[in-house]
């Protein structure tokens, strides 16, 4: 690492620091410099005063977060839905259900999760309600 390389904000690490620190000031004193930042593990300050050959060992993030575009960052939030919805598939034959989508070419997985939660929930449980409501407007959702 250079010396022009810390800035404000940049976290540091290296063998010669006990945690990661976050940059809060830079004071340039003759061939060394003097930090002072804030630990990330313990939000301990500390005031450090480096020269050349320590900065050296130390690292940076860098100064730009990589680039994640819109339909990638999209794509991770789906990521669980996915999963979820994988997991079910895989699952549904050993608890007994079939799913299949209907005349529209939709999945109509929620139906079956219902139905297999409907017959877990025990009589009476505001759970057990909640599910058979679903269950009893399943045309008004589209089921």
């Amino acid at each position: 690492m250079q010396i022009d390389q810390l800035k404000p904000n940049v976290i540091v690490t290296g063998s010669i620091i006990s945690e990661p620190i976050q940059v809060l000031i830079i004071t340039q004193m003759g061939a060394s410099v003097k930090l002072i930042g804030q630990g990330l593990n313990t939000n301990q300050v500390h005031k450090l005063i480096l020269n050349a050959a320590q900065i050296a060992q130390l690292q940076a993030t860098p100064d730009k977060e990589p680039f994640v575009s819109k339909a990638a960052e999209a794509k991770e939030r789906r990521l669980v839905p996915e999963v979820i919805d994988d997991f079910f598939i895989q699952a549904a034959p050993i608890a007994g259900i079939h799913p299949k989508e209907n005349a529209k070419g939709q999945k109509v997985y929620l139906l079956y999760l219902a139905q297999a939660l409907s017959a877990l929930y025990p009589n009476g449980t505001d759970e057990k309600r909640w599910v058979d409501g679903v269950l009893a407007r399943k045309k008004g959702l589209g089921f």
